[in-house]
């Protein structure tokens, strides 16, 4: 029996995400990244580690983001895990997504959906706008 991740100081592995599959796909710019990620992420909580998970919000992926939840629900789950959702930074290289934007009508659609993520996922109970 091979020995727990753990068991050599490897308590935790963290993802980005944006989206699920082609979604993620086309913003890291590596077909197949998704996958890649998924099974990383599947060996990691297999090995004992816990799992966590930034999930990009962005016009584009607002539509993926309830399945990539029910994914990484999908995956072993081993305490000290992770996940919440984060806006785009818009700044350097960001400023070429303005159109991916999210405003404050769009993150109040959200509300329920965040209430949804585990515990402690949230940094802070209010979630700004880049506006705000």
């Amino acid at each position: 029996m091979a020995p727990r991740a753990t068991a050599f100081g490897c308590k935790t592995v963290h993802a980005s995400l944006a989206g699920v599959g082609a979604v993620h796909d086309h913003w890291n710019g590596r077909r197949g990244n998704f996958d890649l990620i998924m099974s990383t992420l599947e060996v990691a909580g297999a090995l004992g580690m816990a799992l966590g998970a930034r999930l990009f919000v962005a016009t584009s992926t607002l539509a993926d983001l309830p399945a990539l939840n029910a994914r990484l629900d999908r995956l072993p789950q081993n305490p000290g895990g992770w996940r919440y959702l984060c806006p785009f930074f818009y700044f350097g290289w960001g400023l070429r997504h303005e159109d991916e934007r999210i405003d404050e009508r769009t993150r109040d659609t959200l509300r329920k959906w965040l209430e949804a993520l585990p515990e402690g996922s949230m940094r802070d109970e209010v979630w700004r706008s880049e506006r705000e």
